[in-house]
């Protein structure tokens, strides 16, 4: 659900920044597309605009280049199309639905594209903030149980102080005890924490601002999804963000 119809029509990505989290360290990664910065932080406020779209982001080794996809709200129905960057160009790689390419492109990750507002120092940017593996089952399990609340609410979220273990025949996460974690292993992660605080009326109608621009492209992106303007911008160096990542 998104705060406000969708609109037909495309335009200008307005999206800001990428944020992607990272499991094993507990940390949230911000890419500034315009100065192409990164910066790493323990804990982001953000105010949800649109969580109901996916896509496929990672980092393809074959390609050298991180991987770039549009957004849609129903990967059965709707076709994804993934490209790399070569020679400071977009290319497109592949086309299809995600059941029928998922395993087409190596180094590719489901991903849940939770575009919000960033609320950094008391000001905004629009930004797409991409979970994989647990965050991603965490988050949206979490957002359709509470959506009304989340989109009236500043959402500060942090890493979890718990460390778990991801066991993968079971799908469940068994605490690590603090004596036993003096040798990091790739499959211990830290799980979010959410916290809310209710909005204000100002940023209530920046919201819903910020969300029509969204939309407008949002919608308008399903048309020209093979353009560079049209896949979610990722770091430059995503591939070290994929190395530490979690292997599913």
């Amino acid at each position: 659900m998104s705060r406000t119809k969708k609109r037909a029509g495309g335009t200008t990505n307005p999206v800001q920044k990428t944020i992607t989290y990272k499991p094993n360290s507990g940390e949230f990664v911000i890419y500034d597309k315009a100065s192409k910065k990164r910066e790493t932080v323990e804990s982001i406020n953000i105010i949800v605009l649109d969580a109901d779209r996916n896509s496929i982001t990672g980092y393809s080794p074959e390609h050298d280049s991180p991987i770039l996809c549009n957004t849609v709200v129903n990967t059965k129905k709707e076709k994804l199309t993934l490209g790399v960057i070569k020679n400071g160009k977009y290319v497109k790689v592949i086309e299809g639905f995600y059941q029928d390419i998922k395993e087409e492109l190596e180094g590719s990750k489901y991903t849940s594209n939770v575009f919000c507002l960033l609320v950094e120092d008391g000001k905004t940017s629009i930004a797409d903030l991409q979970l994989v593996g647990q965050a991603r089952s965490q988050f949206t399990d979490w957002y359709r149980e509470n959506e009304d609340e989340i989109l009236d609410s500043v959402v500060s979220l942090t890493a979890s102080a718990e460390v778990f273990n991801y066991v993968k025949k079971t799908g469940e996460l068994e605490v690590i005890p603090k004596a036993k974690q003096k040798r990091w292993r790739t499959t211990w992660l830290k799980t979010l924490v959410t916290v809310l605080e209710e909005l204000s009326d100002e940023q209530a109608d920046e919201a819903v601002e910020a969300d029509t621009s969204l939309q407008k492209y949002l919608t308008g992106e399903s048309e020209s999804s093979d353009s560079e303007d049209a896949a979610p911008t990722a770091p430059e160096d995503a591939e070290a963000d994929e190395k530490e990542g979690l292997p599913f």
